[in-house]
């Protein structure tokens, strides 16, 4: 029993020791004993903000403000490792002659940590010299302005590492695969604030191509990848054909990753072999799309494609359009490597049926083309196609059975299909019609849009988007022309805020179509976060009964504002397009639009 007294009491009297404790014992003092040292980080004597955002990167001071400390002696140790630190980002950026110390107040709350930084001067870059080991081999270096290292500049480390890669990279493009940095020399002088640097190159032992390897491959035929080599085997070594190879296979739309490298050393011929390792896309899609506007209603478009189908790349592709005032049947078979490996043929057909405001259009009709690959993104294509169609316009009906000779130039520089931020986009369509019933009938058919993205501002992001478009049908009177063939303006891909079609000659509220046409678009594209944006946009232009844009006539006005939810497919965008030039008793007050894919 006394025992036990004597443990309760034992226990009773260190439990009032610690209560006296807490009671003598400020409060900040026990926080800090509980959660460690709370503290702020300042860093003076820098003014670009970049440079701040540097150093705080690097700063475990900065970085780890979360985890306090649990002594002094640590905050301060933690401080002192930054200097370090600090002292490599300045250098860096070319603050050869800085000083930076660290204070800490300990009196505050919280404890201020205060980085006092003095870069001093920008040392800048003075002389650039280049070596190569063996003089007697014929290189074309680069200058010190192509390596990015120019007289006069902040001597930045960066453009230094930078410079090697181009140096190595320019080399390579000259046959030699192996090249190396034997010696990099950076003398700083500190008396003129100068420094100077002297690249040692070994460019190691010429090559050229030797046999390419391939693997991966499934159901693509291996001539396929063979034929969008961009050399041959013997040509002299260039390392910028390799991501040209790359591009080239990507391109097939056949391949989700490309691979390629070459060995570490010649064989036993001097060649250099090339190993590409590719892994195939699933060769069938199935796509579907919807879209709404206040004047052509719902719509929507499924479309089946198969992108290999006798495994040499061959493309057919089968869509179905239903809208309220469109249905339609399509497809496109295209068979690459046509007698040439830049050639394709390509055989199109449409069965199609529209009502709408302007006429009645049953239509059926097929081409066949051959298309070129001029350049990088440049096409060309000819070809003959048979169009038969009945159309009625205003009361009337008419047939009509055509011969035409369609052409097209395309030159697509832009970075996207959907949703475009810098580039352009180019297309050119001609086509002369011939009445195949012997009435002698015929025009030719011109038309021209162009397209182009300038990236204002990235943070923000502001995007301008400018669009024209013109085009043109010559050799015959508007009554010659099928109505579904002339040109019409007015909608949401054409002049948003005006019914579509209703832009251009009419007959009371009746779109008769024009034999020329001129529309014009320019876009605001801001984006508030990843997801959501909006714009800003003015449309102009209309359909003109002579063969050639008329001035004198009215160009109807629309402008608006729009919404874009940007999804892993596209933009999803609501345009509301407002009519400048408003008709009274032919244009509503807004036509409203929805749909995947940017306006243009």
């Amino acid at each position: 029993m006394r025992r036990t007294l004597k443990i309760l009491c034992s226990v009773a009297c260190r439990w009032f020791a610690l209560l006296a404790l807490l009671i003598g014992t400020p409060f900040h003092e026990i926080a800090t004993a509980q959660t460690g040292i709370q503290y702020d980080v300042v860093i003076q004597g820098v003014s670009e903000s970049s440079l701040v955002k540097d150093l705080q990167s690097v700063s475990d001071t900065y970085g780890l403000k979360e985890k306090f400390p649990p002594t002094m002696q640590l905050l301060r140790y933690r401080a002192e490792k930054d200097t370090e630190k600090f002292t490599k980002v300045l250098r860096a950026q070319g603050y050869y002659g800085e000083k930076t110390r660290v204070a800490i107040d300990d009196k505050s709350q919280p404890v201020q940590v205060v980085f006092k930084v003095e870069p001093g001067p920008r040392y800048t870059f003075k002389t650039i010299s280049t070596n190569v080991k063996d003089k007697s081999k014929d290189l074309a270096l680069p200058s010190p302005a192509e390596l990015g290292l120019i007289s006069g500049e902040p001597a930045m480390a960066r453009a230094v590492i930078d410079a090697q890669g181009t140096l190595l990279g320019r080399i390579k493009d000259q046959g030699y695969p192996f090249p190396k940095i034997q010696e990099q020399r950076v003398v700083v002088d500190h008396r003129t604030r100068h420094v100077d640097v002297t690249f040692d190159v070994d460019p190691g032992p010429p090559a050229r191509f030797g046999a390419t390897q391939f693997s991966g491959l499934q159901s693509v035929n291996e001539e396929v990848l063979s034929r969008k080599l961009p050399w041959n085997k013997g040509d002299k070594f260039n390392a910028s054909l390799l991501p040209k190879l790359r591009n080239n296979l990507t391109d097939t739309k056949l391949f989700s990753i490309v691979r390629i490298d070459y060995a570490e050393e010649l064989d036993k011929d001097g060649l250099l072999p090339i190993a590409v390792e590719v892994t195939e896309r699933k060769h069938r899609s199935v796509r579907a799309g919807a879209a709404w506007s206040s004047d052509e209603g719902f719509g929507g478009k499924v479309t089946w494609e198969h992108r290999n189908l006798f495994h040499n790349g061959e493309r057919l592709y089968l869509g179905i359009v239903a809208s309220q005032i469109n249905q339609a049947l399509e497809g496109i078979f295209e068979r690459p490597y046509f007698f040439r490996d830049d050639q394709s043929l390509a055989v199109n057909f449409a069965i199609s049926n529209e009502t709408t405001d302007a006429y009645d259009s049953q239509n059926i009709g097929s081409a066949l083309l051959i298309n070129r690959k001029i350049r990088e993104k440049m096409e060309l294509g000819a070809g003959l196609g048979f169009r038969a169609s009945k159309v009625k316009q205003q009361g009337e009906t008419e047939e009509f059975t055509l011969f035409y000779l369609p052409a097209h130039f395309a030159w697509d520089t832009s970075d996207s299909l959907l949703d475009p931020t810098r580039g352009g986009k180019l297309n050119v369509r001609l086509a002369p019609y011939f009445d195949a019933t012997g009435s002698g009938s015929s025009f030719t058919k011109g038309f021209l849009v162009y397209s182009h993205y300038f990236q204002l501002f990235d943070s923000p992001f502001v995007l301008f988007a400018g669009r024209a478009a013109i085009g043109s049908i010559v050799g015959a009177g508007r009554s010659g022309i099928p109505a579904d063939l002339r040109f019409y303006a007015g909608g949401g891909g054409s002049i948003r805020g005006y019914a579509y079609q209703k832009v251009g000659p009419l007959d009371g509220d009746t779109p008769l179509g024009g034999r020329s046409l001129l529309e014009l678009s320019a876009e605001l594209r801001f984006k508030i976060t990843e997801t959501m944006g909006f714009v800003t946009f003015l449309d102009g232009g209309t359909a003109f009964d002579a063969t050639y844009p008329n001035f004198d006539e009215t160009i109807r006005w629309g402008a608006g504002p729009g919404f874009r939810y940007y999804t892993p497919i596209g933009p999803l965008r609501l345009d509301v397009g407002f009519p400048l030039n408003k008709r009274p008793g032919i244009d509503s007050n807004y036509q409203i639009y929805v749909s995947i894919g940017q306006a243009f």
